[in-house]
């Protein structure tokens, strides 16, 4: 996944992504079923996840618009990065930048995300990149 793929994906897209790449698993697809003695009436059955801990639910968390379900993600991408930098510039954006070396300390990766958006949609789009771009 390339760096504008990544920065061309909707809210839901990101979220969907991120979640797979935090080890949830998507266990099947929406469906909506007839409530039998109602004529005309209908159950909406949302698509269900597994959580990385065996638990279900209905969605992963809304990581680009919800801080607290975004902060998680820097953890994660720690892990990968040998050097992860988070900066507010004076004009309120927030700037996400890693390196990982290799073992005779040259640079092999960079990350660099800069996001006009807020914070948690910019750590979203980092954590893709670090995680699951290929092409960054």
């Amino acid at each position: 996944m390339t760096r504008d793929e990544v920065m061309e994906m909707t809210d839901d897209e990101l979220r969907i992504k991120a979640a797979e790449l935090m080890g949830w698993k998507k266990l099947g697809e929406p469906k909506t079923i007839p409530v039998m003695g109602s004529p005309g009436h209908y159950i909406h059955l949302d698509l269900w996840w597994e959580r990385p801990d065996g638990r279900k639910e209905e969605s992963p968390p809304d990581y680009p618009n919800d801080i607290a379900a975004a902060w998680p993600l820097t953890d994660r991408m720690m892990g990968r990065m040998s050097l992860l930098q988070m900066m507010m510039g004076e004009d309120g954006r927030l700037g996400i930048c890693g390196w990982k070396f290799d073992d005779d300390g040259r640079t092999v990766w960079t990350l660099d995300a800069v996001g006009n958006d807020i914070a948690p949609r910019t750590i979203t789009r980092a954590f893709i990149l670090a995680m699951g771009g290929d092409d960054v």
